[in-house]
């Protein structure tokens, strides 16, 4: 469905060009097809804008259908996981980031991602393995927000609260957060 809107926007901006220019040909398939370089670039930046405003099941679905139609495209498994988290299914979204880690492709922030989808689903041991396996990120809200959260939870109050202290420095409107 969102292809067939990037498709519809590339007619539109085509068609715009044509009416500028007066007596133009149509506007055929070939001409559409030309834009799909800008198409592979717009998917990281269409994702980005998915997951902000889209309902999350819908983002699930989006991103459904498009691993349906290119089974290998990272974008597209990265998106759905972060749609079901996003959308409440914290557990295939871990399914999902745990083979992205076994298949070697990990980024920093999809441990980041991973180890905050860990935490909900109370698997903190987990959680503190992605987190070990970053380095030291100070200036980094999740990382310093996940490590108080992981170590709140192992009790380890003087290390939580100094995680969370950098959390909060890090947020120019930073929420109240209370520690045990």
């Amino acid at each position: 469905m969102v292809q067939g809107w990037i498709r519809l926007g590339a007619i539109l901006c085509l068609s715009a060009v044509v009416a500028c220019g007066g007596d133009a040909a149509p506007i055929t398939p070939e001409d559409v097809d030309a834009l799909e370089p800008l198409n592979a670039i717009s998917t990281s930046n269409l994702t980005k804008i998915i997951l902000t405003v889209s309902n999350p099941e819908d983002a699930v679905d989006y991103f459904r259908e498009g691993l349906a139609r290119e089974p290998d495209n990272l974008e597209f498994r990265r998106g759905l996981g972060q749609s079901l988290a996003q959308a409440g299914r914290h557990t295939e979204a871990a399914i999902l980031y745990q083979n992205i880690t076994a298949d070697g492709i990990t980024t920093e922030e999809d441990r980041l991602i991973y180890a905050e989808i860990l935490v909900r689903e109370n698997e903190f041991e987990a959680a503190a393995g992605q987190l070990a396996v970053l380095d030291d990120q100070p200036n980094k809200y999740s990382y310093n927000l996940l490590n108080a959260v992981v170590a709140d939870h192992y009790e380890q109050w003087s290390l939580a609260d100094g995680y969370y202290e950098r959390a909060r420095s890090l947020k120019a409107r930073p929420t109240a957060v209370l520690n045990n």
